[in-house]
């Protein structure tokens, strides 16, 4: 699996990411429904806590549309459905905190069965 692009500039690479964090957060109990929004906006997807039913939204908007005020916009109208999820590698906390929009922060990141062995990796010399 390939590292989380955050400054993707494709689509390609917003598939790759969103797929990523499927992976990541159906290890704390989310499922996806596979869909990703293309707007003009940017993109976004939604995931479902499955022991709740509470569904979330996911947003991406790619590094040549940053800066224009596209974040705030997608998020205020993803926010009149369901709130933001994200996890705690994402740097959109604060973002979405200033923004004073509903979100939830899981900790999920590096709960993933392939970080378990980064200390025994990291003392035998493997580059990090």
């Amino acid at each position: 699996m390939k590292r989380l692009d955050y400054d993707a500039t494709t689509e390609e690479a917003v598939i790759q990411y969103f797929q990523t964090r499927h992976y990541q957060l159906s290890n704390c109990g989310f499922s996806w429904n596979h869909q990703i929004h293309n707007t003009p906006l940017g993109y976004f997807t939604q995931f479902l806590e499955e022991s709740t039913q509470k569904q979330y939204y996911a947003f991406y908007v790619l590094k040549q549309h940053r800066g224009k005020g596209l974040s705030k916009e997608i998020v205020h109208k993803l926010i009149e459905v369901y709130p933001i999820i994200t996890i705690n590698d994402c740097k959109i906390v604060d973002f979405l905190t200033h923004e004073k929009v509903p979100f939830r922060v899981i900790d999920g990141s590096f709960n993933l069965p392939e970080f378990d062995n980064l200390p025994d990796l990291k003392r035998r010399g493997f580059p990090l």
